[in-house]
């Protein structure tokens, strides 16, 4: 699950006008490219790009230097001639520009979010940063790789990539669930691939794993924007019925991992599929998703150094924001109570806030409990948080997802809190967002082996 502190969010792409200049390649626009978006007139942000060119395409990272300096990895990086087109769909936001000059150093371009388009120029300011990632896999695989595609409901192919170990098996198998946000089958983020490290790490165990872009991403095609989190469940059950489908996996040993807003999915799945041998669920949330944003904004600016006063004013803004959203059935209603209780703020605060709230998944994702799935779980659940988790806070999580399985009967319950881990289970030191990126680890050896150990457990059949 994304900080939901972010500023940016969802827009369309707004492309700037041709100009001539000399047709670049990857690795001449490979690099740090700078510029400063003129938000209102009192303000300004700085966005920093930095590309990678290998083997002839773009990849990269996006920060908001005034923001934290996050890196959020690029979606999409493209260049099509002198016309350039950077996307981070984590966020929604979109760059589209062209390269102005013969020395190809400067981009005059659009920056788009949330309907807002902004003009952009960015300058070529040195060399791509580059970051340690040990724990990234390198080929050659003890195992197989295939490329897989899953169809699912209503027009939905999911494109991704299924490890499996080397002989004719059966073999256990996982699902892996990306949290919020549409992501790739490698859950790539802040420069890392969180899923790609976990997938190769139980693959080596014998595991088999399934892992897939989101819907809209990738390779994989798809309904996204009124689509909620149940929509992305169902793609979970289309996957879950693939794999269970295959020969070489065994049909009793099929289960599902999932990362914060993938837990929740993955309870939603498990509570009505009895076939789902076992649950992890990794920094997953047992509160309502209004509790859970509440809980972030408390956390994530306490933990930043934020007054007290103002830690208070921002959460009590947030409930009133939530109950609203929660409340009001009807758009047009939610839509004026929600302008008279945001009077106060500028008006581009209003209008990012007018426009989140009233994406199909974000209403959903508020008033959803995951208690409710939770209950009816009855298969053996693994859930783990880090104590330096700032986005889905253990202490308060752990509990309550163990008693919602509890109440629901479910004995086999293992719930463990690791220190000093983040909502990315890296080794950290303060869990802010804006460490993710630095850490070098892209997850924590003892999460891979703890999930590892649950799936190989011997069961009762």
């Amino acid at each position: 699950m994304r900080a939901l502190l972010i500023l940016f969010a969802a827009g369309t792409v707004h492309a700037a006008p041709a100009v001539k200049a000399a047709t670049p390649t990857a690795a001449s626009v490979a690099g740090t490219w700078e510029g400063t978006l003129a938000v209102s007139p009192a303000v300004k942000l700085r966005l920093r790009f930095s590309l990678v060119a290998t083997d002839g395409n773009l990849s990269g990272w996006l920060v908001s230097v005034d923001q934290g300096n996050a890196e959020i990895s690029l979606s999409r990086a493209v260049l099509d001639g002198p016309k350039l087109v950077l996307e981070a769909a984590s966020i929604g936001a979109v760059f589209e520009g062209h390269l102005s000059d013969q020395a190809g150093k400067t981009i005059p371009g659009t920056f788009t979010q949330r309907g807002l388009a902004l003009p952009l120029t960015l300058e070529h300011t040195g060399a791509a940063a580059t970051r340690a990632r040990p724990q990234l896999p390198k080929a050659p695989f003890p195992y197989d790789d295939h490329e897989v595609t899953v169809a699912g409901t209503a027009g939905v192919s999911l494109a991704g990539s299924l490890t499996e170990p080397k002989g004719a098996g059966p073999f256990p198998a996982v699902v892996l669930i990306t949290g919020s946000g549409l992501q790739d089958r490698d859950e790539s983020l802040f420069g890392h691939k969180p899923f790609l490290v976990l997938a190769d790490a139980l693959t080596r165990r014998g595991i088999a794993v399934l892992r897939l872009d989101d819907r809209g991403m990738g390779g994989s095609k798809g309904e996204v924007h009124n689509a909620t989190t149940f929509d992305f469940a169902d793609d979970t059950r289309a996957a879950l019925k693939f794999l269970r489908a295959r020969p070489e996996i065994k049909k009793d040993a099929v289960g599902l991992v999932g990362h914060s807003e993938g837990g929740v999915i993955a309870s939603l799945v498990a509570a009505s599929n009895p076939d789902v041998a076992f649950v992890v669920l990794l920094a997953s949330t047992g509160l309502s998703g209004a509790k859970i944003i509440e809980s972030q904004v408390q956390h994530l600016m306490k933990a930043a150094g934020a007054p007290a006063a103002d830690i208070t004013t921002h959460v009590d803004q947030q409930r009133t924001i939530d109950a609203i959203v929660v409340g009001e059935k009807d758009d047009a209603k939610l839509q004026a109570r929600l302008q008279e209780s945001l009077k106060h703020l500028p008006p581009s605060e209003q209008t990012r806030i007018l426009h989140e709230a009233m994406i199909p998944w974000f209403r959903k994702f508020l008033a959803l409990d995951p208690a409710e799935s939770l209950r009816k779980i009855s298969c053996p659940v693994l859930a783990l948080g880090g104590t330096l988790d700032l986005q889905v806070i253990a202490t308060e999580n752990l509990p309550a997802i163990r008693a919602a399985l509890e109440a629901g009967g479910n004995k086999a319950v293992t719930t463990t809190a690791l220190p000093s881990l983040n909502h990315l289970f890296q080794t950290a030191k303060t869990g802010l967002p804006d460490e993710y990126a630095q850490i070098e680890e892209t997850m924590s050896p003892t999460v891979l082996k703890a999930v590892g150990d649950f799936i190989l457990a011997p069961r009762k059949k």
